[in-house]
């Protein structure tokens, strides 16, 4: 040992103290009436398992528990838990601006020393935040990742714990766990389930896992959250959604994909200078008047249909109303541009479209300027879901003209919405086969969809032209709010 060394070793020691003031000081889990706290259970969890999953419904203080305890871990202020020193930490989320700097950090920073912070790289250090790395004194670090990144940039570290945030792809999960081998780490994974991913079942499933559920109900029961706004909020869920947004379930993904379409609810027709309802009840005034914002969705083939969907929006009620479609098969893009030009009125927004960039050109080069489609599809789906359900005035968030007694056009027959309600009526999951993780990936078969991923493309279009961000959960539900 070198001279000074002792001296050098009682400053690091002394700055690891500083550090380590008790996590009760500064976070306080949520405790229901009845005595049940989802995030004081995670120390103990960790204490008694590596592998540790918290599953629950939206709002439910994950991130908050999972950072108190993984900032606890690296700092080794989790007593219980015999930890080497130092310590490396990964903490992943799906993306860098939304899961790091959106979630993640804006919770986390409250546990992390100023000295900590004042050492710290950051992949951004303005508007907002996004932090790379964090190194305590005696060695010991956390490391910011994210599923964007690919496999590939989870290779080749040893970890002592990894907290995956949210639902990954599979082969990232992997590496992740290849990554603990060595050191044989914990990991724990924190999730709503809304992307289906097959491997969470999997790892929920294996003997070592303890698992920790939290609803959103129960949170607003301990007075986290207002019962009356959770309540309005997830009003107009599907029950598959409820499952999902609120208690953190597995929805079901097999049968029907949009069991709540009924042509008797959300099909429209042509009265008396209005679009009517099966009950007669006036929805719309007809034609579509020229005020209303429209917008339109595209879905390209050739082999297989185009469709081209145009809602309009009713500037009261917010409702929208599907009132022209372009379906067939067969048609060169040239064609349809010209189509498109003579049968789709002026839009508010350029149309939103699968990313064919062939197709798009050729759009564009005639004219017809296009948006690349959000093409999310669990997160599409749940959007389509949610405007299919019926409002507090009776009726449905969209719907869509249904009336064989419409003029037909010479090239493409029918202009109005029954092929997009004949797919509707399809649409489904694949059947199980076992109770293993579906090679489909718990989505919908590829099979008679183009009008349902236009209709989708064109929501999902419409949620960011609403909201002004991806990142907003209640997505195209806003626009009846």
């Amino acid at each position: 040992m070198n001279p000074g060394d002792d001296d050098e070793l009682l400053v690091i020691r002394s700055a690891i103290q500083a550090i380590r003031s008790p996590l009760a000081q500064r976070y306080s889990p949520w405790v229901t009436p009845d005595g049940y706290s989802p995030q004081a259970k995670l120390e103990d969890a960790l204490c008694r398992s590596k592998q540790v999953l918290y599953r629950g419904g939206n709002r439910t203080g994950k991130t908050l528990g999972c950072s108190a305890v993984v900032t606890g871990f690296a700092s080794r202020q989790l007593t219980r838990l015999h930890v080497p020193e130092p310590v490396r930490v990964w903490i992943s989320s799906v993306s860098f601006e939304d899961g790091v700097g959106g979630m993640v950090w804006p919770v986390m920073r409250q546990f992390v020393p100023d000295s900590v912070k004042a050492k710290a790289t950051w992949w951004r250090k303005r508007g907002p935040e996004v932090p790379r790395y964090l190194p305590w004194p005696d060695g010991s670090s956390i490391e910011f990742k994210s599923a964007e990144q690919g496999r590939d940039k989870f290779q080749g570290a040893g970890l002592h714990l990894c907290w995956v945030d949210e639902e990954h792809p599979e082969d990232v999960v992997e590496e992740i766990r290849m990554r603990l081998l060595d050191s044989d780490g914990w990991l724990l994974v924190s999730a709503t389930p809304v992307r289906r991913e097959p491997w969470l079942k999997e790892y929920e499933r294996e003997a070592e896992t303890i698992t920790i559920r939290a609803s959103t109900l129960q949170a607003a029961e301990a007075g986290v959250l207002s019962k009356e706004a959770v309540e309005r909020r997830f009003a107009n869920l599907s029950e598959r959604q409820r499952q999902i947004r609120i208690e953190g379930d597995y929805g079901s993904f097999e049968g029907l994909v949009f069991k709540e379409f009924d042509r008797r609810i959300h099909g429209l027709r042509v009265g008396s200078g209005h679009l009517v309802n099966d009950d007669g009840r006036k929805v719309a005034p007809w034609p579509i008047p020229h005020h209303w914002r429209k917008f339109s969705g595209i879905d390209f083939g050739t082999g297989v249909p185009t469709a081209v969907l145009v809602a309009a929006q009713d500037p009261e009620s917010r409702r929208l109303v599907v009132f022209r479609m372009l379906y067939s098969a067969e048609i060169r893009i040239s064609k349809w541009a010209q189509l498109i030009l003579d049968l789709v009125p002026p839009l508010d927004a350029p149309p939103w479209c699968d990313h064919d960039r062939a197709e798009r050109l050729e759009l564009e080069g005639q004219g017809i300027a296009t948006t690349p489609a959000k093409k999310d599809v669990t997160a599409g789906l749940e959007e389509v879901e949610s405007m299919l359900e019926v409002r507090r005035d009776g009726l449905p968030g969209i719907m869509f003209l249904l009336d064989e007694t419409l003029q037909t056009h010479p090239v493409l027959g029918r202009l109005d919405c029954e092929m997009l309600a004949w797919e509707l009526e399809r649409y489904h999951y694949p059947k199980r086969k076992g109770k293993g993780p579906d090679p489909a990936r718990d989505l919908p078969v590829k099979k008679d969809d183009h009008a349902c991923d236009a209709l989708r493309y064109l929501i999902m279009g419409l949620r960011r032209d609403v909201t002004g961000t991806e990142g907003d959960d209640l997505g195209a539900r806003l626009i009846f709010d």
